[in-house]
């Protein structure tokens, strides 16, 4: 009699498999290196592709020509990482530089409009408290005692 009343059993946990273990052999199946090391076997010295799986004197699996091909492609992966970081610095720079000559010609232009102002202000003034004639002696001396312009000069 079926003790599990037609419920599905639950499925037992595998062991996870280790690719790092396993190489194809020659008919496609994947061999199990380590248990082969010793036999000797061909499939236990060599890959699907024939390149070498263990370097002399040595049980661990040597570089074959894609573990090489990918630490190239990284290595010029980081190469290129590196030549954009400096390209950007670069474009940063730039900027920085075009930034600065547009603020420096704004100062320049704000100074010279609140120049304008202020000397007006000044003639005003110095025409209402010493009654003088525009351009005067005595009108110039008081317009240079109540005009202090703005300075425009670029920022650093």
């Amino acid at each position: 009699m079926d003790n599990n009343n037609g419920l599905a059993q639950p499925v037992q946990p595998q062991m996870p498999i280790n690719f790092e273990n396993f190489q194809l052999d020659a008919n496609g199946n994947f061999v199990d290196v380590n248990a082969l090391q010793g036999t000797g076997n061909p499939a236990a010295t060599t890959d699907a592709f024939g390149n070498s799986l263990a370097t002399p004197g040595s049980s661990a699996p040597a570089m074959n020509n894609f573990t090489k091909f990918g630490l190239v492609a990284n290595g010029l992966t980081g190469l290129a990482g590196a030549y954009n970081a400096f390209n950007q610095t670069r474009l940063m720079e730039d900027q920085l530089k075009f930034q600065k000559n547009i603020t420096n010609r704004n100062v320049a232009n704000s100074a010279t409009t609140t120049n304008t102002q202020l000397g007006n202000q000044a003639d005003l003034s110095a025409q209402l408290t010493t009654g003088a004639e525009f351009g005067s002696n005595e009108f110039n001396t008081e317009r240079a005692a109540r005009f202090n312009p703005v300075d425009g000069s670029p920022v650093g």
